[in-house]
């Protein structure tokens, strides 16, 4: 690599950044010895700019500077100098061009036919992506300008004016009120960004065939296995007389049916279990961080079809809910156990005898099976239901006033998805109206889900 280099600077390179005074020519292009090129098509693309609406101060510019610059024999900077090409494109080589009517190719052919010319090396400037994808293609080497020091795009007097009149109405707008929504984890502060994590505990969930065969360990009488003295005086020790094989028959076929009831409560329970694990609850606040209070505000929230129930409690008033979520209710309870009629009623001054030598009597008695304990939401009413379609629910709050720069908790939702395939980014979509507010707003309120199976960190 040698320490001088010619550099091609395209039309755009020139519009859109600093006069050439002001460049770095050296530092930008990592060289000790610059010459800057300005060919015929350049030139003439500067000059139809002169007409340019919103270029057109810019062009004249640029025709200033290169002009003064011709002049100079001297270097503009250290190392730098600079020279206007007049070679100019024959009717010829513009046929041979894949698109003679493009600036960029003309100068693209001029820097090619300049690099047979030179020994030292030769670039083109530009920030043009197209123009730097055809000239890696011709084997010419590019400099792209430092997109930090590119000017701001110039604008026409009509767009002045127009930037004016949108300060005017922000500043209107700014004396109005300015409703946000956030969301939050249940006791803590409004953020943007809101992570939630549900946790899908397998662990919580019960095994049918487990909980029916300890089930049928429990109701188990052993008295229809017995031999009829031994399950007489079996009887005899339970103070009562056997059961009768009616009795037993009738007793065996209940128990049956209670095992399937009991199979399909553990899935109801199990499905209850899964519903609660995929509920997400996060508090609702809404601020008002404009310049007047809000009167009469209309919130309507919908939900996506992805949440199969949602319920919220709102502050001051009923709480709400929309969807269904199942309760297996209670667990289903064994039949009563067989037994014969009692062989005699003793007096109470014979039980009282009799009760320290009963400890072993009531160890054998039969025993209500267990329960599990299962959480369950309170009954909700509705407030004000705009929809609740398969499509999704919708729901309508009202505030009566929110005054400027304040913050007030809303109330807590509960959302709960309808399948463990929950998107990682969810949202409510929200609309605000207000009395004294002539714009409607809507807008998506998004947050975070992670799914975790229960033990992963």
């Amino acid at each position: 690599m040698t320490s001088r280099l010619d550099l091609f600077v395209d039309a755009n390179a020139l519009l859109h950044y600093p006069p050439i005074r002001d460049i770095d020519w050296c530092s930008l292009c990592g060289r000790q010895e610059i010459q800057i090129v300005f060919c015929l098509p350049v030139i003439r693309e500067i000059d139809k700019k002169k007409s340019d609406p919103n270029l057109g101060a810019r062009a004249q510019r640029v025709a200033r500077e290169i002009n003064e610059l011709r002049s100079r024999s001297a270097e503009i900077r250290k190392g730098v100098t600079v020279r206007i090409l007049r070679r100019d494109i024959t009717s010829a080589e513009l046929s041979s061009l894949p698109n003679a009517e493009s600036t960029d190719e003309r100068i693209l052919f001029l820097v090619k036919d300049h690099q047979k010319t030179v020994t030292h090396d030769v670039a083109v400037l530009t920030e043009d992506n197209g123009m730097q994808i055809v000239a890696e293609g011709l084997g010419v080497s590019v400099v792209v300008p430092n997109p930090e020091t590119r000017l701001a795009n110039p604008t026409s007097e009509l767009q002045r004016k127009h930037q004016v009149a949108v300060q005017e109405l922000d500043a209107l707008k700014n004396r109005l009120p300015r409703i946000n929504i956030q969301f939050s984890s249940p006791g803590d502060p409004p953020s943007v960004d809101t992570k939630f994590i549900i946790v899908r505990d397998r662990s919580k969930l019960l095994d049918a065939d487990e909980v029916v065969e300890k089930e049928r360990l429990l109701t188990s009488t052993g008295q229809d296995e017995l031999p009829g003295q031994l399950r007489f005086q079996f009887s005899l020790a339970m103070g009562s007389n056997p059961p009768t094989k009616e009795q037993l028959r009738t007793y065996f076929e209940d128990l049956q049916k209670h095992f399937v009831s009991l199979r399909a409560w553990v899935g109801e329970r199990n499905e209850f279990e899964e519903s609660c694990a995929r509920t997400v609850a996060l508090d609702l606040h809404v601020i008002n961080d404009g310049l007047a209070p809000a009167d009469d505000v209309d919130i309507d929230v919908s939900l996506p079809s992805r949440f199969r129930s949602f319920s919220l409690d709102v502050a001051g008033t009923a709480p709400v809910i929309l969807g269904t979520r199942k309760s297996p209710g209670d667990r289903p309870a064994a039949p009563e156990r067989p037994h014969g009629a009692p062989l005699f009623q003793p007096s109470e001054a014979i039980l009282e005898l009799l009760r320290p030598q009963l400890p072993i009597v009531d160890s054998i008695r039969f025993s209500d099976p267990w329960r599990h304990a299962i959480p369950r939401d309170e009954p909700r009413t509705t407030v004000s239901v705009l929809g609740d379609e398969i499509g999704g629910f919708s729901i309508r709050l009202g505030i009566k006033t929110l005054k400027h720069h304040n913050s007030d908790w809303f109330g807590t939702f509960k959302a709960e998805f309808s399948n463990w395939d929950v998107a990682t980014t969810c949202g409510f979509d929200v609309t605000i109206t207000m009395a004294n507010h002539p714009e409607r707003i809507a807008r998506t309120i998004p947050f975070l889900v992670d799914v975790r199976e229960s033990g992963q960190g």
